[in-house]
């Protein structure tokens, strides 16, 4: 049992998507996280003239992540409301807007599927909708539209190296069994929100190569996808921040046309996590016996 525990942080600034590719200067703005509770893999959406960020919200009373949200006021972000929890591990909710609805896709290997739940009343209470691909266990799933269709990248950590995947998709499902595109560790897992800049489609990646959550790569993706350029890779030297966090890389990147938003790698010891861990190993032994 290790000392120190994952400890993310989240940051933002008032600066529109794309920016980051010709400016890391300009100041991030660290959210707080609480006694027991911190905030990673953040997506920041707009709608109907609100911004809110989503993230995985990691318990360490629990020992995972679950779905939340904080919407900004005016003035700043609110604190972690919890919306979604399940009794398996959640993370990288993707929120996205199809046809008048709202849709999230949140990483839930453990459940082996990837699956959308669709916003029943935005941004509190949502529903399983449908499931895009059973019997895998696929990650950070990340849905774009181009050429009037749908596709996804995702990433399978079951296979050997791990895999970068596009899917195209069908009524919301993955069809087939997807085209490899990487398994290099550099470069391949999605790390955010797809965007195009001047033409072309920008995705941004994590940095994986000897470590997990290094850094975020932004690529330029060829027309026919077959092939990535890069153009930025973004690790903690490159910014600046308003209150020194102990954090060591760059996890994920998104955007919307007003606020940046990252996610920062952090480590921490925490008295707290370790009795938790500890508790949660006697119950498990404890259900075992019965």
């Amino acid at each position: 049992m290790g000392l120190k525990d994952g400890w993310w942080h989240i940051a933002y600034r008032e600066t529109p998507q794309g920016t980051i590719l010709s400016d890391q200067k300009t100041t991030f703005h660290v959210l707080p996280n609480t006694l027991t509770l911190c905030a990673m893999d953040s997506l920041v959406v707009e709608h109907e003239g609100e911004t809110y960020i989503f993230a995985e919200v990691y318990s360490i009373v629990h020992h995972r992540g679950f779905i939340g949200y904080s919407r900004f006021d005016g003035k700043q972000f609110t604190k972690w409301k919890p919306i979604i929890k399940e009794k398996y591990h959640l993370s990288y909710p993707y929120v996205f807007e199809k046809d008048g609805e709202i849709y999230m896709i949140p990483e839930s290997n453990e459940a082996r599927e990837v699956y959308a739940y669709k916003a029943v009343s935005f941004p509190d209470t949502w529903e399983k909708a449908y499931v895009l691909k059973s019997g895998v266990r696929y990650v950070d799933t990340s849905r774009f539209e181009a050429n009037g269709k749908e596709y996804a990248y995702t990433y399978d950590i079951d296979a050997d190296p791990h895999q970068l995947l596009l899917y195209e998709l069908q009524d919301g499902r993955m069809i087939g069994d997807g085209k490899l595109l990487s398994t290099d560790d550099a470069v391949a897992r999605p790390g955010g929100y797809p965007f195009w800049e001047d033409g072309a489609l920008i995705r941004p990646s994590q940095d994986c190569d000897g470590a997990y959550g290094k850094a975020v790569v932004f690529s330029r993706v060829s027309d026919d996808f077959e092939s990535e350029t890069p153009v930025l890779h973004l690790g903690m030297e490159d910014v600046t921040l308003d209150k020194a966090v102990d954090a060591t890389g760059i996890h994920t990147y998104s955007a919307t046309d007003r606020f940046e938003v990252i996610d920062l790698k952090g480590m921490k010891f925490h008295p707290l996590s370790i009795v938790f861990r500890v508790l949660i190993k006697i119950r498990k032994l404890f259900s075992k016996g019965k």
